[in-house]
């Protein structure tokens, strides 16, 4: 079944799939994303969530992106019970879903649950002991996620909230430039009430618990990718997680450190950047050199230095005063 609009990409994530093929025709955009901070603008498209309990949205089936991508997935849910979010918010037991070819960017989560543990993943909220592939897929530098909880862990994931259950999670050649997630929570889970919640967050997912985990292949730029891991491990090699010193992908070196990856059909590398995916193109990615962050202000200055860099590229666009010296003695002013 040919997608090609938002509204047939939202009507097949509501009618659950129903094991079918799906394949997308051309990119998609849910919501206009051309402003910088379009997330704040008035009357955006509320994507696809699931109330805790309420299991109408379950999807299982086969997305192609075909190599494009989807901006403009929009959740802000403020004093709610909501349990899932994402492209997919959860999984349906009635079948396996295979995702491949597709990249997800520029979209915004932002959920505020008062009653309970919340799970976002940019492509699948939370399987929830189903089985789930991903082939050849990606997530964007542009996405955020926020979760704040009450009684109940905020369970965030670049492409997947939470692995949990007996389902099995498989995952091949996909890259992650996922960097911008961040959870608030309070109180202790009913089941553990002598422990306090806590933030799960990572770049491939958020949280695992008895899932059978398949991974190959895949690379994080951003945060590490098992958020339920203290490790650091950004890269899965030859079926192994590791953690890399990012700096030893960029360019050239990316085929040493990465030695399992297809180099030659499937990524590809570039000078001064990490390795991305052949099926999508190169974007360069904020940071670089042949995209370098602007800085304007002295907020933005020390903004910048408080964040440690994070291994960035950054540029100044003009001259900057973080004081007023243009008294003799300004050192002394108040």
């Amino acid at each position: 079944i040919m997608i090609t609009t938002a509204s047939e990409l939202k009507r097949m994530v509501e009618s659950g799939g129903n094991g079918k093929y799906y394949k997308l025709t051309n990119d998609i955009a849910v919501n206009d994303t051309s402003a910088d901070n379009w997330y704040e603008q008035e009357n955006l498209t509320q994507w696809i969530y699931t109330v805790n309990g309420n299991w109408d949205y379950c999807f299982y089936g086969t997305i192609d992106g075909g190599g494009h991508t989807v901006t403009g997935l929009y959740n802000n849910l403020n004093d709610s019970n909501i349990a899932y979010c994402g492209f997919i918010s959860v999984l349906h037991d009635k079948g396996p879903t295979v995702i491949r070819n597709l990249k997800i960017d520029r979209s915004y989560f932002r959920v505020n649950n008062n009653e309970g543990e919340t799970h976002i993943g940019t492509f699948v909220g939370a399987m929830n002991g189903r089985n789930l592939t991903l082939e050849n897929c990606a997530v964007g530098e542009d996405v955020t996620i926020f979760c704040k909880t009450k009684d109940g862990d905020p369970m965030i994931g670049g492409f997947v909230g939470s692995l949990g259950g007996s389902g099995s999670f498989t995952a091949t050649n996909c890259l992650t430039d996922f960097a911008d997630g961040d959870a608030e929570t309070s109180g202790a889970p009913s089941w553990d009430p002598g422990t306090p919640c806590q933030p799960r967050i990572g770049s491939l997912y958020g949280k695992t618990w008895g899932a059978q985990i398949k991974v190959n292949n895949v690379l994080s730029t951003g945060l590490k990718l098992q958020g339920n891991e203290s490790t650091g491990n950004n890269a899965v090699i030859n079926g192994a997680f590791k953690a890399l010193n990012l700096e030893t992908t960029i360019g050239e070196n990316a085929k040493n450190a990465l030695s399992g990856f297809d180099f030659d059909t499937v990524w590809q590398i570039r000078d001064n950047d990490y390795p991305f995916l052949s099926a999508f193109g190169y974007m360069p990615r904020k940071g670089t050199a042949g995209n370098p962050i602007m800085i304007a202000t002295a907020e933005e200055l020390k903004s910048t230095v408080e964040s440690g860099g994070k291994g960035k590229y950054y540029k100044l666009a003009n001259d900057i005063a973080v004081n007023d010296t243009s008294a003799d003695n300004w050192y002394e002013q108040e």
